[in-house]
C-alpha cells in the first residue's frame, strides 16, 4: 500500500514566473491597501476624540460622544438623541435607574439637563479646533441597537 499523500501527488510546483509575479503583486496589493486606509483615515478624528475623553465630565458621562468623520470644516459627531428620536429612550439607557413614568418629573428634567450640558461641552471642545466650524450631530443608531432599542 502506498502511504504517499494523494494531495501532494497532485500539487504542481509554482513556476519561476508565478513566484516572481507573486513577489511583485503582493507588495503592490499591500501598498494599495495602505493608500486606501490612509486616504480614509483622518488622524484629526482621533485627536478630537482624545480631547473629548480627556475632559473629566465628558469621560465620566455614560454616553461617549465621539467624532466619526470630518468633512471640510464640519465634524460629524454621534449623539444618543436627535429631533426625531425620543430623549427618554436615550435616558433609559444612560440612567437606567431613572423612573421615566413621569417625563415632567424633576429627576427626568435634571437628567435631560445633564445630557444637554455634556453635549454642549462636547460641542465647545470640537468647535475649539481652528479647522472645525460646524457640527453635524448624528443619531448613534449602533449604540441604540447595542442597547436593544430600534432607532426610529
Amino acid at each position: 500500500m502506498n502511504s504517499a499523500n494523494p494531495r501532494r501527488a497532485n500539487k504542481v510546483p509554482a513556476s519561476k514566473t508565478e513566484k516572481i509575479a507573486a513577489a511583485i503583486l503582493l507588495p503592490l496589493l499591500l501598498l494599495g491597501l495602505w493608500f486606501v486606509w490612509n486616504s480614509t483615515h483622518d488622524s484629526r478624528v482621533a485627536e478630537i476624540n482624545a480631547l473629548l475623553q480627556a475632559d473629566a465630565e465628558i469621560a465620566a458621562y455614560p454616553y461617549r460622544f465621539r467624532v466619526v468623520a470630518l468633512r471640510d470644516h464640519t465634524a460629524v459627531v454621534t449623539s444618543p438623541r436627535n429631533a426625531q428620536s425620543s430623549i427618554l429612550r436615550a435616558l433609559k439607557i444612560i440612567e437606567p435607574e431613572l423612573n421615566l413614568t413621569n417625563p415632567d418629573s424633576p429627576e427626568v428634567i435634571a437628567a435631560q439637563k445633564r445630557l444637554a450640558s455634556v453635549q454642549k461641552k462636547a460641542k465647545r471642545i470640537v468647535l475649539s479646533r481652528p479647522d472645525i466650524d460646524h457640527i453635524d450631530w448624528r443619531l448613534d443608531r449602533n449604540w441604540l441597537r447595542l442597547h436593544g432599542v430600534q432607532p426610529g
